[in-house]
């Protein structure tokens, strides 16, 4: 009894605002993240009845959480995108579908320019407002997220249109 793949259609759309959706959370979770780690490493920082050693440790944890945030989202985003590369290649789709494709990636290039303008006025809040210089890559793709999402759904579609159907 083998799995039957025979129901998968070209659903590059749905992936794309999966995508979408779990950047920007992944995003606003690492800065809650981080806010609430600096207000733990102040409250221990000022507190004397914490020894040196858990002050230090909090502290360090601190300054790395950029770092590991930073290229966390990064692999993240590329082994998605790798994903999604090779599941659109591996899937039979018929061409009439490109054309729905196209007006839905439309619609999800919108979608990406609303939660990249919520991304700009988020870094402005007063809370936030040194995150995006501290997180330089989550930056960059989220300040370029209508570009990014066109370029992955792009090599997507070719993936998934591209293939001959004779081969």
């Amino acid at each position: 009894m083998g799995l039957n793949l025979n129901f998968k259609r070209g659903n590059v759309n749905i992936e794309l605002f999966y995508l979408i959706l779990i950047i920007f959370i992944f995003v606003i979770s690492t800065f809650t993240g981080r806010y609430v780690l600096n207000e733990l490493n102040d409250n221990t920082q000022i507190d004397d009845t914490l020894c040196n050693e858990t002050k230090k440790v909090f502290s360090d944890m601190t300054n790395r959480y950029d770092g590991i945030m930073d290229n966390a989202f990064l692999m993240f985003f590329v082994f998605v995108w790798i994903g999604m590369l090779v599941g659109a290649s591996q899937i039979d789709t018929h061409p009439i579908f490109f054309v729905i494709s196209i007006i839905l990636m439309i619609f999800l290039l919108i979608v990406a320019a609303i939660l990249g303008n919520y991304y700009e006025e988020l870094t402005t809040e007063e809370e936030f407002l040194n995150y995006g210089d501290s997180l330089p890559i989550i930056h960059y793709v989220m300040g370029h997220l209508v570009l990014f999402i066109l370029v992955i759904g792009s090599s997507i579609l070719i993936a998934l249109y591209g293939k001959s159907r004779f081969g």
